[in-house]
Formats: structure tokens, C-alpha cells, sequence
């Protein structure tokens, strides 16, 4: 590996990292809404795919050269942790219920952003 990033790979490699903690944000809002049983559900679901997941990228800088990039752990922890979240959330979406998962009722099951909910009456 170069000891510089080339400013393309460098950018990638910034880019997956935003993305990492985006989903780290929306899979922790999901994972603390669980109980104990859930939780450790979806932890021995994320442990296999750490196990499984690449520690290395190919990012392509010009037309005939790609860098290879070693990925931080802690892109690897958020992504798999999101992955392990919706794993569980496809299986609550087709009523298959796995250690007593449920989705939390203020976010949307299909795209997991907030629903704004109005108050009646007013």
C-alpha cells in the first residue's frame, strides 16, 4: 500500500466513511429500541459478517491503475451492524419474528426515515 492516498482513493475512502456513520446512526436508533434477547440477535448476526467482511478496497484512480485501501474497523463495525439490521428488519417485514425484533414505530420499515406524526385535534 502507497504510504499517501492519491487524492481520488483519499476521497473515496472519505465518502464510504460519511456513509458508515450514517448508517451507523439509523442501525443504533433501530438496535437500542430492542430488548436483551433481540440485541444479542443481531450482534451474533453482525460477529459472523465481521468475520466474513473484506479488510481491503479497490479504488480505481485513473483508467489503469487501482489503489488498494486498507478499510478502517470502524466503517466495518457500522456497516455490518447496519447490515445485521436489516437482515432482522426483512425478516420482521415478511413476519418472520427472530428473539422478539421490533421495529421501532417512529421510523418507516421501507426507507427507515422518521414519521412525522401530527396531533389531532389541533
Amino acid at each position: 500500500m502507497p504510504k499517501t492516498i492519491p487524492t481520488k482513493t483519499g476521497k473515496a475512502l472519505a465518502a464510504f466513511q460519511d456513509v458508515s456513520q450514517e448508517r451507523l446512526q439509523y442501525a443504533k436508533a433501530v438496535y437500542d429500541h430492542q430488548n436483551h434477547t433481540a440485541q444479542d440477535a443481531i450482534d451474533r448476526i453482525q460477529s459472523v459478517l465481521i468475520r466474513q467482511a473484506r479488510r481491503r478496497a479497490y479504488v480505481g484512480e485513473n483508467k489503469t491503475s487501482r489503489v488498494v485501501v486498507e478499510l478502517p474497523n470502524d466503517a466495518i463495525w457500522n456497516n455490518t451492524l447496519y447490515m445485521a439490521i436489516e437482515i432482522m428488519k426483512d425478516l420482521a417485514y415478511m413476519d418472520i419474528r427472530v428473539s422478539g425484533f421490533t421495529w421501532p414505530p417512529d421510523l418507516c420499515i421501507e426507507c427507515g426515515k422518521p414519521i412525522k406524526r401530527h396531533k389531532r385535534g389541533h
